[in-house]
């Protein structure tokens, strides 16, 4: 079945139907490169218009597809491989190219080439949260309409507030294939705000001046403290009732020197929710790692315009473990 998909899907770019519109969304042309091809697409999710970049393998196919779920930054979408330095080779789309996937990313509403925006409220504003949320399952949607998209595998992957967003995306389309998120938190909200303020990443970019990290240790205490005696704020924007309902298989990778969220509880909180509810989790931990899952400070050297060692600065690489886990999910989609 899927060989005679492939074969009407190259009649069709031969005879030039490559690309669709409507009033609602348009799917360009395939534009091809040494490396891979690329359609950019755009479409209208409420009064917003979204842009972003569609990267495929070289050859004409029938291709699991992963989408990049944005944090908290008003991200641009992600390039097909960074060009400016070396420290984060694995959150471009030639990851994926690579081993066979399709890779989506588009730019968050309100940057570059995507309209809408906030009108000054944050983003953990509930309002502000659900039109992300639903910006991310219309990108899904999007991508569903395109011929060399298999439908029945597609995820999500993303970092920081992704964390937030995937899960409830993920409660809202009914088969969608994995999640892999970086550094996301299961705490409430004011926690998280509360400890960036104790480590100093609220305002100082991950480290101080000198890029030496705080001792994390009696910030511990004090956020310990504060669940413990602060229940009633877990009706505040909490990821963890969402990850305890959801069913899709899931990827969590945590840096324990994380400064932007409490990774130590959060690593806690996922071990407890995957033994409680049986879920089919893989939880990855890296001890020495950020945010950006950076060693050393690095982000904290780059983001001061100085130059990087590379025997001391670098960022982890879990991408043979993320695919050995997608392949085993993969082994298992077909067999149904």
């Amino acid at each position: 079945m899927r060989f005679i998909l492939i074969i009407l899907i190259t009649i069709l770019i031969s005879l030039g139907c490559n690309s669709s519109e409507n009033s609602d969304y348009t799917i360009g042309e395939i534009i091809e490169y040494p490396t891979h091809r690329q359609i950019e697409i755009r479409w209208k999710n409420d009064s917003a218009i979204l842009s972003g970049t569609l990267y495929l393998p070289s050859k004409i196919g029938f291709y699991p597809l992963a989408i990049w779920s944005h944090g908290s930054s008003a991200n641009r979408r992600l390039p097909f491989k960074f060009k400016d330095h070396e420290l984060f080779p694995h959150l471009s789309a030639l990851t994926w190219i690579e081993r066979g996937y399709a890779f989506f990313s588009y730019d968050k509403r309100g940057s570059g080439n995507s309209s809408g925006g906030f009108e000054g409220k944050g983003l953990l504003d509930e309002e502000i949260f659900n039109i992300l949320v639903s910006d991310a399952i219309s990108a899904y949607d999007i991508c569903t309409k395109v011929d060399e998209i298999d439908s029945n595998f597609i995820g999500f992957f993303g970092g920081s507030m992704a964390g937030f967003v995937i899960p409830k995306a993920a409660l809202q389309i009914d088969k969608l294939a994995f999640a892999i998120i970086i550094n996301g938190p299961v705490a409430p909200s004011w926690a998280i705000d509360y400890y960036g303020d104790l480590t100093g990443n609220n305002y100082t970019n991950f480290y101080n001046i000198n890029c030496e990290k705080p001792d994390l240790d009696p910030i511990y205490t004090i956020i310990d403290s504060l669940m413990l005696e602060s229940p009633q704020y877990d009706t505040i924007i909490n990821p963890k009732v969402d990850l305890i309902k959801i069913q899709t298989p899931s990827f969590f990778i945590q840096g324990l020197q994380d400064l932007s969220q409490p990774a130590r509880n959060t690593v806690s909180e996922l071990r407890n929710i995957k033994k409680k509810y049986n879920k089919n989790w893989r939880i990855l931990v890296y001890e020495n790692a950020d945010h950006a899952l950076t060693t050393n400070g690095a982000l904290c050297v780059l983001k001061q315009q100085k130059p990087l060692n590379p025997k001391e600065h670098a960022s982890v690489n879990w991408v043979p473990t993320v695919f050995n886990w997608l392949d085993s999910l993969k082994i298992s989609y077909k067999a149904l």
